[in-house]
């Protein structure tokens, strides 16, 4: 799981490199959850987690290594040099990410495993020149949540939805048409239009993609009528990231 999170992190930097007018969010999964932890701590002087209650001292670990990530990216998006430390600096900094999806704390300075770093390496270089050099426009991490729901996707490429999955199994399992589904109906409220979806299977360096037609846009338009029909009055967060 963890080098998945870091490829997406690095699959994105990537993305960013090439096309320096990509969309990108000011604030990344990994710092919004030390924004979490630093407004608990300038409230109640603390912020619990739900295995770890953290402290001013756990917060300026989560700052270092969040700083730490960000300066090496920017090196990285100059120079397109990939170094080990860049890698491992992102393997640490995908640890903060459990932080704000589940609410679990993942200590960022834990040893990296040396094999994590050659497997992102891999990943990276692998990377299809057609899937990261031909798209006009790009968002990277689009934000699809609303008042009900809580949601990010991995990319937007021109009018196609990616997903990223970095699974030893080429497969499509119901979980994830459920995941796709599911974000194809929140970018719709949102006003986004898309005519593809796709996911990345990064271990295998293939991108599957299926169009959205006609027929497929007036099923989503049926779903999306019944899910927010039966939606409490509270917000969620999708099970799936």
């Amino acid at each position: 799981m963890l080098v998945g999170t870091a490829f997406d992190y690095l699959f994105r930097s990537e993305l960013k490199r090439l096309h320096p007018d990509a969309i990108e969010d000011r604030l990344l999964v990994g710092e919004k959850s030390v924004e979490l932890v630093r407004k608990g701590i300038e409230r109640d002087g603390y912020y619990k987690a739900r295995n770890w209650v953290l402290l001013r001292e756990d917060l300026g670990i989560m700052e270092e290594a969040a700083t730490r990530w960000r300066n090496l990216r920017e090196e990285f998006l100059k120079t397109g040099d990939l170094t080990d430390e860049f890698l491992e600096a992102t393997l640490s900094f995908a640890r903060l990410d459990e932080l704000f999806r589940s609410g679990y704390y993942r200590n960022p300075t834990k040893e990296i495993d040396r094999r994590d770093v050659e497997d992102l390496r891999r990943l990276y270089e692998i990377i299809p020149e057609d899937v990261k050099n031909h798209a006009k426009s790009v968002i990277l991490n689009p934000d699809l949540s609303n008042s009900f729901v809580c949601a990010d996707a991995d990319l937007i490429l021109d009018n196609r939805l990616i997903d990223i999955k970095t699974t030893k199994h080429f497969r499509l399992p119901l979980d994830y048409w459920a995941q796709i589904v599911g974000y194809l109906v929140l970018a719709r409220r949102k006003g986004i239009k898309l005519n593809r979806v796709g996911i990345y299977f990064s271990r295998y360096g293939k991108l599957w993609t299926v169009d959205v037609g006609p027929r497929e846009k007036e099923a989503l338009s049926r779903i999306e009528q019944t899910l927010w029909a039966g939606l409490p009055e509270t917000r969620l967060s999708l099970p799936f990231n």
